[in-house]
């Protein structure tokens, strides 16, 4: 269950506040950590600044207040250092009382300054770069409708007021992970050990975090250049989808999945694939939309299996509504789709052992053989052509920048070409 603050602060603010402390051993870094007494609601982090304006309160100075029952540092009821009325130190019963009168008036006075402060960052709704979300820290929108916060299961999840989820960085299964907007702008969701599981890709570009009113969590620069809404059904240049992630289209009738055998498929609402990239057989698989505008499909040795043959600097892939998953390039306008592909060899393109392309009206079909024969055959599966290349294992066919198609063998020596 996710600690839950009532809005979205400010890190300046919560620092002031004493309600962030730097974790020991980041000073490098320079890194933020949300403390759990950050999410008390109001009355709790109320009733906790009066506590530390209390005369049994821990040290001057300490942000935290300390459990005098527990620490055999600290003698009940009397401060750390002082010692009682009439001490050495010359000081007279009445002296004493009103240096504590004088620390719980000052105390107030910096308790309702703090209130103000993180008062006024909740209304900026925005957390800054450095901030660390560990397991259980939450952050709200200033509406208080929606919640963003790392669970335990390793998830980043966006939830709204009925805690169901509108977002997620599909990071489960991985305990102890936790998310950070680090300083370079990046969102970055990592794995117990530091490893990478989610990023927006928006490293030197975004300055601020905003979990917005109308349940959109947003990276900003200059403008937006990251959106949790946009990135249900994108992924951004520089992404991958890992084993078992997903985009889905805007209204939810079809998902771009890619599966834990390896393969990249667009589902329809009846868990049909209607297009795949082939390249099942490779557990570990993922899918980089690469910055140079291809989309890759990798083994999990980093060996490029499928790609879409686009090369349009910073597109990037989107799940359509019609079922059709396209590159699109910054202009908007589209370079790849799989409903077109799916009879379409596209020059750059590779057809390897097991793949192949459809006629429009899906009665012949261009298959790459495993024995290294490239043939077509018709709707009852018999060979109406065929390259003639059999006996060569591994052999691929790829569509060349020159225009020539070539059936090559597994060491790249070619065995046919047109």
């Amino acid at each position: 269950m996710m600690k839950k603050s009532h809005a979205v602060l400010g890190v300046g603010a919560l620092l002031a506040a004493g309600l962030i402390t730097g974790c020991a051993g980041d000073a490098a870094s320079g890194e933020v950590t949300l403390n759990p007494v950050s999410w008390f609601n109001d009355a709790e982090a109320d009733r906790g600044a009066q506590d530390e304006t209390s005369p049994n309160a821990s040290a001057k100075g300490s942000g935290h207040t300390r459990d005098r029952a527990s620490d055999p540092s600290v003698t009940p009821g009397v401060e750390a250092g002082a010692g009682d009325a009439g001490d050495a130190d010359g000081k007279t019963s009445d002296q004493s009382a009103a240096d504590r009168r004088a620390k719980v008036e000052s105390g107030e006075a910096e308790a309702a300054a703090r209130r103000s402060e993180r008062e006024s960052a909740e209304v900026k709704g925005l957390v800054e770069p450095g901030t660390r979300f560990a397991p259980g820290d939450a952050v709200k929108s200033p509406n208080g409708k929606y919640t963003l916060g790392q669970q335990p299961d390793g998830n980043f999840v966006l939830l709204d007021s009925s805690d169901k989820a509108v977002w997620s960085t599909q990071t489960h299964g991985n305990p102890g992970a936790y998310t950070r907007f680090n300083h370079d702008g990046n969102l970055v969701t990592y794995t117990a050990k530091g490893e990478p599981l989610f990023e927006s890709v928006t490293k030197n570009v975004g300055t601020a975090l905003a979990v917005q009113d109308d349940g959109n969590a947003v990276v900003y620069g200059a403008k937006a250049v990251w959106a949790s809404k946009t990135q249900v059904s994108r992924i951004y240049p520089g992404q991958r989808l890992r084993p078992n992630q997903s985009r889905t289209s805007p209204d939810g009738r079809y998902r771009l999945q890619q599966l834990g055998d390896g393969n990249l498929v667009v589902l329809n609402g009846s868990n049909k694939a209607i297009w795949s990239s082939q390249t099942h057989g490779n557990p570990g698989a993922y899918t980089v939309m690469q910055t140079n505008g291809n989309l890759v499909v990798f083994s999990a040795a980093g060996k490029s299996l499928w790609w879409s043959a686009s090369s349009d600097p910073n597109a990037f892939a989107h799940m359509n509504v019609d079922g059709n998953l396209v590159v699109v390039r910054p202009d908007g306008k589209g370079v790849w789709g799989s409903s077109t592909t799916r009879h379409q060899l596209l020059r750059g393109q590779q057809l390897r052992a097991g793949q192949d392309r459809w006629s429009v009206n899906r009665a012949y079909r261009l298959d790459q053989y495993s024995d290294g024969n490239l043939v077509i055959q018709d709707a009852a599966q018999k060979v109406i052509w065929a390259t003639g290349t059999h006996g060569n294992p591994g052999a691929y066919t790829v569509f060349q920048g020159d225009g020539n198609v070539v059936v090559a063998s597994a060491s790249g020596r070619p065995l046919w070409s047109t």
